[in-house]
């Protein structure tokens, strides 16, 4: 339907707002096809490149990088990836179609966090998502009000490149955020911990945790800036169950890097 594709196109902005805004110099980049239009953006270590079909058949295509990388690029919005070679994409676009290619292009900035080689949670940081804007490995509870709502985030994050952007409309009437379900042994302590910011407004407060921990589902007041909060507990059971995480007040908060470990 018309909204379904409006919803489509404005998440995809969404994700490549950061690096169309991005005033870092990108390369030359040029077409061998006068059919296939491209453009090019350098944000964060990384080249952002648009190609656009102006024909109603399919155009097979050499795009041609002003730097000769080899590297493994990522199709956007396609879920596959592919090869670059000294600086060639050769792809095939469809009649009137788009590509969105993400080519590393240099040095990464260091991340403020890393992830557990331990941790046991599903795509911890959000960065795999086969739905634009909707996260992978985890279940999203119903909300209480229609306002409610969360998606993938391009524009902040401690780890990688996205976080979870959550808005609560009305005080405990947001959506829940359930993790796939982790595997957890009976008298084993166990970590769980996640980054939180608050941007907008100090005194946001969300629950986090796990029932099936002796610590349980705990109350935390975030801040305006990305903060780590934690909890431990032990299992009360052989059990596999899920972390809980909920945003409880009036506002919007962004979540990234949840992870669990065992404490040994």
């Amino acid at each position: 339907s018309l909204w379904s594709e409006c919803r489509r196109l404005a998440l995809e902005g969404a994700e490549l707002a950061p690096a169309l805004l991005s005033s870092e110099p990108g390369p030359t980049v040029k077409s061998n096809s006068p059919a296939v239009h491209v453009a090019v953006w350098r944000h964060r270590g990384d080249l952002l490149v648009l190609a656009a079909n102006t024909e109603n058949r399919p155009v097979p295509v050499q795009i041609q990088l002003g730097e000769k990388l080899s590297e493994k690029a990522t199709v956007l919005f396609a879920n596959r990836t592919i090869l670059v070679k000294v600086g060639v994409i050769d792809d095939m676009i469809e009649g009137f179609g788009t590509r969105a290619y993400r080519v590393p292009s240099g040095e990464q900035q260091p991340p403020r966090a890393t992830v557990n080689p331990a941790n046991l949670t599903v795509n911890p940081s959000f960065e795999e998502f086969a739905n634009t804007g909707t996260p992978d490995g985890c279940y999203v509870g119903v909300g209480k009000d229609i306002g409610a709502s969360l998606f993938i985030d391009s524009r902040l994050s401690v780890h990688g490149g996205h976080s979870l952007r959550v808005c609560t409309p009305a005080e405990d009437q947001g959506v829940g955020i359930i993790p796939f379900p982790i595997q957890v042994s009976t008298g084993k302590r166990y970590r769980l911990s996640l980054w939180a910011r608050g941007m907008q407004q100090e005194g946001l407060r969300f629950r986090f945790g796990a029932g099936m921990l002796d610590c349980g589902v705990k109350e935390f007041t975030a801040t305006r800036e990305w903060a780590e909060y934690s909890v431990e507990g032990t299992a009360n059971g052989n059990h596999r169950q899920s972390l809980l995480l909920s945003l409880v007040s009036k506002g919007t908060m962004w979540f990234d890097l949840i992870q669990m470990v065992e404490v040994r």
